[in-house]
């Protein structure tokens, strides 16, 4: 909590938008969601990239003939 509306960091890293926001119920942590499919993690105190969740993309193998 802050005593401004300023911001106080700027969470950077999607490659698209942002569609999802959530804190952490102890307020220690932030989720962000993004366009590009990506969930980042970020310390809500320093704003630090914690840990990013990449979408994996999974192709069927075709069995021979």
């Amino acid at each position: 909590k802050t005593d401004t509306e300023a911001p106080l960091h700027e969470l950077k890293g999607h490659s698209a938008g942002v569609f999802a926001v959530a804190f952490r119920p102890d307020g220690k942590q932030v989720a962000t969601g993004g366009l590009d499919g990506v969930v980042r993690l970020f310390d809500a105190e320093t704003g630090a990239l914690v840990k990013e969740f990449v979408p994996v993309t999974i192709t069927p193998a075709v069995a021979g003939k």
